[in-house]
């Protein structure tokens, strides 16, 4: 064991497999950096994962098929080995004799591949979707890697449209949200998956967010299988985009009004603002950067801004952005322009420029 004499064990020394995400063994909180060779990650995940292979000729020909019998056997002992130098004790995890090479399962190691399929197959999803993190062996190709791998990408977005199944029937939309955004990176092509994602936005209010869902899904199919969307979830996008709004969502915009309630303890920045407002008619367009700590008022102070502006008869367009949203980097500006403030003026424009929004917005093509 790593700092402690040979033959001393305690659970604080225990060998942790990590194949999922980001590959690393560990033993006792500290990394063995021999396993950072693909070689041997590749090698032992053979021996975890497929215990069909322990016998030595079979190993051999899976790791070496275009070698001769001697050769692959030659090529087996060496990296025997080195998987002996590399992992301390390793006859306490690994039986090695002269006809078979087998990986021993006990309460002295873990393997998040093995947790993960446990618990799947006893129902604690929770755990489960925190086990999976990420693909297996994802700098590997080899052809049972890859089949493998496809096998745990099934169970973990099976896993994860479950659990936002359970948290849709619960009400509990953001976590639906969570819960779907890990099912579609797995199965970008996911239609339901996609549309109970859109159905989640919209019992939150979120319209532009649901709207980016479509949009994101449309484009997959039409890149990866050059076909388009089904009608289930094109009618779902023809009533976001007509304004026909869930009961749901229209709760949930009612219950995020703030106009009614007063704005205090800001006048000072809101003078300020309103000064640049007035520059802005005078000499063109400003731009102004609102920051501060989590919860001091700058959504408030913004949305008081637009308020009076409004009042004055000017267009208000407005966008958001989540750090947990992440990964559409033009999100908010096709937020912005999709808001009904701007609807308007984008119709007017000539033809040459409304072909270039179409990037951002394909409705427009």
């Amino acid at each position: 064991m790593l700092g402690r004499p040979r033959g001393a064990r305690d659970s604080a020394a225990q060998l942790r497999v990590r194949l999922l995400g980001a590959v690393e063994v560990t033993q006792g909180g500290e990394r063995i950096r021999a396993f950072d060779a693909p070689r041997l990650q590749r090698f032992l995940a053979l021996l975890i994962l497929r215990p069909e292979l322990a016998h030595r000729s079979r190993l051999a020909f899976e790791l070496w098929p275009d070698s001769s019998e001697s050769q692959a056997r030659t090529n087996l002992r060496k990296l025997l080995h080195e998987l002996r130098h590399a992992l301390p004790e390793s006859e306490t995890f690994v039986e090695i004799d002269a006809e078979a090479v087998r990986w021993i399962p006990s309460a002295l190691s873990t393997v998040d591949v093995e947790d993960f399929r446990s618990s799947v197959a006893t129902g604690d999803l929770a755990s489960a979707a925190e086990r999976y993190a990420g693909d297996l062996l994802p700098a590997c190709y080899d052809d049972w890697v890859l089949e493998e791998r496809a096998k745990l990408r099934s169970e973990a977005h099976a896993t994860f449209v479950r659990l936002a199944q359970e948290a849709a029937v619960s009400g509990e939309h953001s976590a639906t949200i969570e819960h779907l955004q890990r099912a579609i990176d797995l199965e970008p092509t996911d239609e339901s998956a996609v549309r109970m994602e859109m159905e989640a936005n919209l019992a939150l209010g979120q319209r532009a967010a649901a709207l980016r869902c479509y949009h994101r899904l449309a484009e997959v199919l039409e890149r990866d299988l050059s076909v388009a969307p089904g009608e289930p979830i094109e009618e779902l996008y023809r009533r976001v985009r007509s304004g026909a709004v869930s009961p749901a969502e229209t709760e949930a915009r009612d219950r995020l009004q703030v106009t009614g309630s007063p704005f205090v303890a800001r006048d000072r920045e809101l003078a300020l603002l309103s000064e640049v407002w007035t520059n802005t008619l005078e000499s063109g367009a400003h731009l102004v950067v609102v920051t501060g700590e989590p919860g001091i008022g700058k959504s408030r102070l913004a949305e008081e801004l637009g308020r009076r502006v409004r009042a004055q008869g000017h267009p208000v367009a407005a966008a958001r952005a989540y750090e947990a949203a992440g990964r559409l980097p033009w999100g908010p500006v096709v937020d912005l322009l999709r808001s009904d403030a701007l609807q308007g003026h984008i119709m007017t424009l000539e033809g040459v420029w409304r072909a270039e929004l179409a990037r951002l917005l394909p409705e427009l093509a």
